[in-house]
């Protein structure tokens, strides 16, 4: 799709899917029907602000109409889309551009805005308050949430956890990458997260709990974005425009996927469409992926199987019987066979 004037630099869904916006570094806020991404499609909506090129959007999970958005100009807006109006509009006090916005799936209304130069602003973002103000050694290019609420930030090679509203710092996992962090995400269950860096051009899977890297994949380019994809799959997207998808629990490539003409700045799954995934990038287009069209049957068992293995992992301290119901729940829509399997290999202690 073509709508801006400038490079996308970030994608999002709403939390019902209906929606995707998009950012660019020409100033606007685009708006689309998610059953239009299609080639040739218009905006719903632009959404003008801003005096400077957007770094940043997000949607909040618990209100598919509030979306927010940082940019260069020091400001962060929040935006009712039905209304294509700003509500709030927050300048930073101390001058900094907003490179990087999340939004709590636990706080109703809090986000997360991580700062150009360092820092991190915990907001209301229905009334502007600051909650809080987390210090970092860096400019925060990348912020995530888990589902539980638990807030991570990716700075000058450091990625921290911090429990929110309060603003304490819970864990510092230092020098997880050899430049700075330019994409955070988390697993389903919260108990992985995934962190990369345009620099040292790696993704690292590191244990929620203990900060332990469980797995580090190499890329071949400049990465700029991770999403993580429910059934086990990353995707990563960089400076060659190729999007990538990989298996979470062995880091092996799985797919490459062609269509950008630059570097990819943002990527993101459907919330409820798994096979969904859209892309914006420096070629000032946004793109829909239907990755059931690129992965045989086979690669598609096989992806679900590894998601469960690795969600079974996850879950290591509960109750033997809890996991296993839990990974029942997961494995509902797979074969019995497999499902057979996995419980044989859970109840054996292999994974």
């Amino acid at each position: 799709m073509l709508g801006h004037k400038s490079g996308v630099t970030g994608v999002a869904f709403n939390c019902t899917g209906t929606l995707v916006a998009s950012s660019s570094s020409d100033g606007t806020v685009q708006v689309w029907s998610t059953a239009c991404l299609e080639a040739g499609a218009k905006p719903l909506r632009t959404l003008v602000g801003h005096r400077a090129g957007v770094h940043c959007i997000a949607f909040d999970p618990l209100d598919p109409d509030r979306l927010a958005s940082g940019s260069q100009d020091q400001r962060l807006i929040i935006w009712s889309i039905s209304e294509s109006a700003s509500k709030l509009k927050l300048v930073s006090n101390d001058h900094k551009g907003v490179h990087s916005v999340s939004f709590s799936p636990k706080h109703p209304g809090v986000l997360a805005a991580g700062q150009a130069g360092g820092g991190v602003q915990v907001v209301d973002s229905t009334n502007g308050e600051v909650l809080a103000v987390l210090a970092t050694r860096g400019t925060v290019h990348a912020t995530a949430f888990s589902q539980a609420g638990l807030l991570a930030t990716g700075d000058s090679g450091t990625v921290a956890l911090w429990s929110i509203p309060s603003g304490k710092e819970k864990l510092t996992i230092p020098d997880c990458h050899e430049g700075p962090v330019t994409a955070l995400a988390f697993c389903a269950s919260g108990a992985r997260l995934a962190s990369a860096s345009s620099e040292d051009k790696t993704v690292v899977v590191s244990c929620v709990k203990t900060g332990a890297a469980k797995m580090r994949i190499q890329a071949e380019c400049n990465l700029r974005s991770v999403a993580w994809w429910s059934i086990g799959v990353l995707a990563t997207g960089g400076s060659d425009g190729v999007l990538r998808l990989w298996d979470d629990v062995g880091g092996d490539l799985l797919q490459e996927l062609r269509g950008h003409s630059g570097e990819i700045c943002s990527a993101e799954f459907h919330p409820g469409e798994e096979c969904a995934l859209v892309t914006g990038g420096a070629d000032t287009t946004v793109k829909r992926w239907r990755i059931e069209n690129v992965l045989t049957r086979r690669e598609k068992l096989r992806f679900a199987l590894l998601g469960c293995v690795g969600y079974a992992r996850d879950l290591e301290g509960k109750e033997e019987g809890k996991a296993l119901e839990e990974v029942i729940v997961r494995t509902a829509l797979l074969p019995d066979d497999l499902v057979r399997y996995l419980i044989e290999f859970v109840g054996a202690g292999i994974v």
